[in-house]
């Protein structure tokens, strides 16, 4: 389930990313913190290029997807392993926006190719696990007015 995900991805052109909510701060001129709650909406990320087992840092990603203006979003799938809390800091770290999707509940199910590519691009439960601001930066700036 897990190299027929990876390599399905290669044949899509979008996955849903889910909605959030994230806390944004900000430093004022007088270096004072502020912080305000943002909710982003889910949207269809539309790629252009899939490259598997793609390396960023240190970490290794299922697949890096990269639409035509060049945003990326790392997946992650899976099937029996959560990516663990190493990784995870680590993409938080490297502000690399990455999505896990988790595909456990159609392990030995019957799915042809395009009942698993739905899957992966919609129906199957999604978290963002690293990169939330990144990902969702344009919905953020558009939405919010922090306090300076």
């Amino acid at each position: 389930m897990h190299l027929a995900g990876k390599e399905l991805l290669r044949s899509m052109s979008e996955v849903l990313v889910p909605p959030v909510s994230v806390d944004i701060s900000a430093v004022d001129v007088l270096k004072r913190k502020h912080t305000q709650p943002v909710e982003a909406s889910a949207f269809s990320f539309e790629f252009s290029t899939c490259s598997l087992e793609h390396t960023i840092g240190t970490k290794r990603l299922d697949a890096l997807l990269a639409s035509q203006d060049g945003q990326c979003l790392g997946i992650e799938i899976l099937v029996t392993h959560k990516v663990d809390r190493q990784k995870a800091k680590a993409l938080v770290c490297l502000n690399a926006p990455v999505l896990e999707i988790d595909l456990k509940k159609w392990v030995g199910k019957p799915l042809d190719r395009e009942a698993l590519k739905t899957v992966l691009a919609t129906e199957a439960p999604r978290s963002i696990i690293a990169g939330v601001e990144v990902l969702f930066a344009t919905q953020v700036l558009k939405s919010t007015t922090l306090l300076v």
